[in-house]
């Protein structure tokens, strides 16, 4: 079972603070997740699943994220005791939530928006601002000029990088949900996305997401950035700083 370490002052400090994970700036934390996995264990009821478990997926792709320059959860191994009895091996992670997106890009949690799973799924905030992206999306964006102007809502690299680190991975559940997106409430910040519950990868050679394409997801707005000539050549710089360089 997955649990979640919260910081409130009902309980005592209102944050952790101290270095947590050796790879992050990040020093306070609101709260964190032990995540206990759920596909790919040694305890899932089929059989196929057991036999690969690894306990290290999920990390692995936000790992991958995170060395591409962009943003996902940092985390470790952890043995957790309860009470002087053993529970088991987790993975302490973030979560990529208002509180996570303060500490990494500034501001308070409270002016973050912030979406999980589907584009109409608003955890933090409202939809205002996401709504305005993907019409000014869909209204085409073959011209430079409507290209530039998407960029003033979107860190088009950062969606660049997500969907490489994605598509490498094969990961086969995903965009119908597990991802994360978040925006500061203030003119020229831009959408960001973050990897999150990404067990169903590295499986099979033949699994192909290059071309996966979900309404109100990351993949639409890939496939039609698709449509400009900058956008590809962006890529490609991508692709060869990535897996070349």
């Amino acid at each position: 079972v997955s649990l979640r370490l919260l910081f409130k002052d009902d309980y005592g400090h209102s944050k952790l603070e101290r270095r947590f994970f050796s790879d992050s700036r990040v020093e306070r934390f609101d709260a964190l997740v032990l995540d206990a996995g759920l596909n790919l264990t040694w305890n899932h009821p089929s059989h196929d699943q057991r036999v690969r478990s690894q306990y290290v997926r999920d990390q692995y792709v936000s790992d991958l994220q995170n060395a591409t320059g962009g943003f996902a959860p940092h985390g470790r191994i952890v043995n957790l005791y309860l009470n002087g009895l053993y529970w088991g091996v987790y993975i302490a992670h973030e979560r990529p939530d208002d509180s996570f997106s303060a500490e990494y890009f500034g501001g308070e949690k409270s002016e973050y928006d912030v979406l999980k799973h589907t584009g109409s799924t608003a955890v933090s905030g409202n939809l205002t601002a996401w709504n305005a992206m993907m019409g000014d999306a869909r209204a085409g964006l073959t011209a430079n000029a409507q290209y530039e102007a998407l960029q003033a809502h979107l860190d088009v690299p950062g969606l660049l990088d997500f969907m490489l680190v994605n598509i490498f991975v094969g990961n086969d559940d995903w965009p119908r949900h597990n991802w994360y997106a978040t925006r500061r409430r203030s003119p020229g910040e831009p959408f960001r996305f973050h990897s999150w519950d990404a067990e169903h990868v590295l499986k099979d050679l033949n699994i192909n997401q290059t071309s996966v394409n979900l309404g109100g997801s990351p993949t639409e707005l890939y496939t039609r950035l698709k449509a400009n000539s900058e956008f590809k050549l962006l890529f490609a710089d991508h692709v060869q700083r990535h897996f070349f360089g």
